[in-house]
C-alpha cells in the first residue's frame, strides 16, 4: 500500500505554490511575499518559533489569506502538536468556507493522522470544487478501501486518475491492491504423499475466501486424507478475518472439526492468528490453534489433538534480502510439549528479470519435555534370551519428540521466468551439521529360560547422541492461464532423522475479479 502520500505531495506546501494558487480578492505587496518567504526559509531551518512570530503578524493584516493559512498549518504540523493543527484548520474552514486548497491541505494531514471519517469528509468538500484532483482521488480511494466500503467506489475515485494519468504508478498499485485483496478467491489441491515410516495417503484440499467489508471477511476450508491403511480422515473449518487496512492489522478467527474413519466421533478445532505489517514487506504474525496431529502411524490410531502456538517476523519477498525467524510450541493433552526455534535468511547473488538466485543460511533447534518412543508391538513374542545390549525396534509413538535437536543448513534458491506467464522455483535446504539425542529401546535382561517372552520391565529407553544429515528440496512450477487463473505443480523430498519422503500435488488457484 502506498501510504506516504503526504510526503509525495509535500511540495506543495512549499512558497512556491504561491505561484500556483495565487490569492484572491487581495492585493498582495512585495513586503507581504518577503515576509512569507522568510517564514517559510526559518520553517526549512527548523527554527518553528521564529517562523510563528512572523505567520502571527501576517496573520493581523491578512487574516483570510489563503497561502498564509496553508503556510501556518504546515508550520503547526511540523511542530507536532496535532491537536492545534486541526483546531487551526477546522476554525479556518469554517470562517473561510470558499478557500478550498486548505481543505486539501488538512484532508491530507487527517489522513496522515488515519483519522478516516473526518479526512473523508473534507476531501468530499475539495473534491465538489476540484472533482479530478488526483491526490484528492488518490486519497479518497485509499480510505474507501481502508473503512471497507465497497470495491467499485474505490475504483471511480482512481479512474479519474488513471484515464488522463493511465500509466501513474501511484494509481495502479493501490488498484492491484484492492482487486487483490477484495476478488473471492478459491484454490483446488490434490496430491500424494509418501514416507518411510511407511506413511501414504492421497489428499485433496479446497478452500476459498470472500470480501464483503474489511470486518467481514469469510472463508473456509476442506481437507480430505485417504491412506494406504485404509484410514480416512477429514477436516473442515471456517473462519472470517477482520481488517484494520491502514495499520497493516489482522485478526483471523477459526473453527471447525477434523474427524478419522477409526474414531468415536469427530474433534472440535479452533484457533486465531493476529497479523502485523511492520513495514511494506516485514510482517509479525502470532497464533494459536487446537489443531488434529496427523504426522506419525500411530496418530492416526488415537486422538493427538495438541494446543499449538505460533509466532514469525520476518519477510517473504523483496529485491534485497528475505528471511524470518520463527517460534512454534506444540503443548499435547498428556502433559507434554514440544519446541522448535528457526531462523533462515537469503540473499540474492543474482536478480535480473528473468533468472533470480539467492543463497542463504537456515538454522533450527528443537526439543521436548519427556520422550515418546516405544519398542514396536509385540515385544512379548521376542524371547528372553535375546543378547544384553540389544537394540530392540522402536518408533515415536503416538508423536514425534526431538531431544537436543540442531540443525545448520545452506540455502539456495532459484528462480527463472520463461515468460510473463510460466515460472519454475528450485529451492534446497542442505544440512551440513545436524545433530540430536536418539532414542533406542535396549534388552538389560537377565538370561531366561528357554523361549520363554522377555519382560517389558528389561526394555530401557536410551539416548545417544547422533549425526545425521538432513535435505530438503522442492521445486515448483507455476502457469498463469488467466489473469486471475493459475496452476501450480510441486514435488517436494525431504530427508529427517524420522523418515524420508516423497510428495507431489497439483493446485489450481483462481479470483473471481470483482470489477
Amino acid at each position: 500500500m502506498v501510504r506516504s502520500i503526504f510526503l509525495m505531495f509535500s511540495g506543495i506546501f512549499a512558497w512556491k505554490i504561491l505561484l500556483i494558487c495565487p490569492s484572491i480578492g487581495i492585493a498582495q505587496t512585495q513586503g507581504y511575499y518577503d515576509s512569507l518567504e522568510l517564514a517559510r526559509s526559518k520553517m526549512d531551518e527548523k527554527k518553528l518559533i521564529e517562523a510563528f512570530e512572523i505567520l502571527d503578524q501576517l496573520e493581523k493584516q491578512f487574516p483570510g489569506e489563503e497561502n498564509l493559512i496553508r503556510i501556518k498549518g504546515q508550520a503547526l504540523y511540523w511542530s507536532q502538536d496535532f491537536e492545534l493543527t486541526k483546531s487551526f484548520f477546522r476554525t479556518k474552514i469554517s470562517s473561510f468556507p470558499d478557500l478550498q486548497w486548505i481543505k486539501l491541505d488538512y484532508g491530507r494531514i487527517l489522513y496522515e493522522l488515519h483519522e478516516n471519517k473526518e479526512a473523508k469528509g473534507i476531501l468530499d468538500q475539495f473534491l465538489a470544487h476540484q472533482p479530478e484532483h488526483p491526490e484528492a482521488n488518490q486519497m479518497m480511494a485509499t480510505l474507501n478501501y481502508w473503512v471497507g466500503q465497497s470495491p467499485k467506489k474505490s475504483y471511480d475515485y482512481l479512474e479519474k486518475i488513471l484515464i488522463p494519468f493511465p500509466d501513474n504508478p501511484s494509481a495502479l498499485e493501490l488498484q492491484k491492491e484492492i482487486r487483490e485483496g477484495t476478488s473471492p478467491f478459491f484454490k483446488i489441491i490434490t496430491g500424494y504423499f509418501s514416507d518411510s515410516q511407511p506413511l501414504q495417503f492421497f489428499n485433496f484440499q479446497q478452500e476459498g475466501s470472500f470480501y464483503l467489508h474489511s470486518k467481514i471477511q469469510p472463508g473456509y476450508s476442506l481437507n480430505y486424507r485417504n491412506y494406504s491403511n485404509g484410514i480416512n480422515v477429514f477436516s473442515i473449518q471456517a473462519w472470517n478475518k477482520i481488517g484494520w487496512t491502514q495499520t497493516g492489522t489482522s485478526l483471523l478467527l477459526r473453527g471447525g472439526m477434523a474427524s478419522s474413519s477409526i474414531w468415536d466421533g469427530a474433534e472440535l478445532t479452533f484457533g486465531g492468528v493476529f497479523s502485523q505489517r511492520i513495514s511494506k514487506d516485514i510482517q509479525l504474525r502470532a497464533s494459536v490453534d487446537r489443531e488434529a496431529y496427523f504426522y506419525t502411524l500411530a496418530s492416526l490410531q488415537e486422538k493427538i489433538i495438541p494446543l499449538v502456538f505460533r509466532a514469525e517476523l520476518g519477510r517473504e519477498v523483496g529485491s534485497t534480502w528475505t528471511g524470518k525467524v520463527l517460534f512454534q510450541r506444540s503443548n499435547f493433552e498428556d502433559n507434554n510439549s514440544v519446541q522448535t526455534i528457526s531462523f533462515w535468511g537469503l540473499y540474492p547473488l543474482m536478480n535480473q528479470n528473468l533468472v533470480r538466485i539467492d543463497l542463504g543460511y537456515a538454522f533450527m533447534t528443537a526439543d521436548s519435555e519427556e520422550v515418546r518412543f516405544e519398542p514396536n508391538q509385540p515385544i512379548l513374542n521376542r524371547p528372553n534370551n535375546t543378547a544384553i545390549g540389544e537394540v530392540i525396534p522402536g518408533s515415536y509413538s503416538p508423536y514425534f519428540t526431538p531431544i537436543h535437536q540442531q540443525v545448520h543448513g545452506l540455502l539456495a534458491k532459484l528462480n527463472v521466468n520463461f515468460t510473463g506467464n510460466v515460472k519454475l522455483a528450485i529451492s534446497g535446504n542442505v544440512g551440513v551439521y545436524a545433530e540430536i539425542d536418539n532414542p533406542n529401546t535396549i534388552y538389560y535382561g537377565g538370561p531366561g529360560v528357554g523361549n520363554a517372552p522377555i519382560k517389558p520391565s528389561d526394555i530401557f529407553l536410551e539416548l545417544f547422541p547422533t549425526r545425521y544429515n538432513p535435505m530438503d528440496l522442492s521445486a515448483e512450477i507455476t502457469c498463469n492461464l488467466s489473469s486471475g487463473t493459475s496452476l501450480k505443480m510441486q514435488y517436494t523430498y525431504q530427508k529427517t532423522i524420522f523418515f524420508e519422503s516423497n510428495a507431489i500435488q497439483a493446485g489450481l488457484n483462481f479470483r473471481i475479479w470483482n470489477d
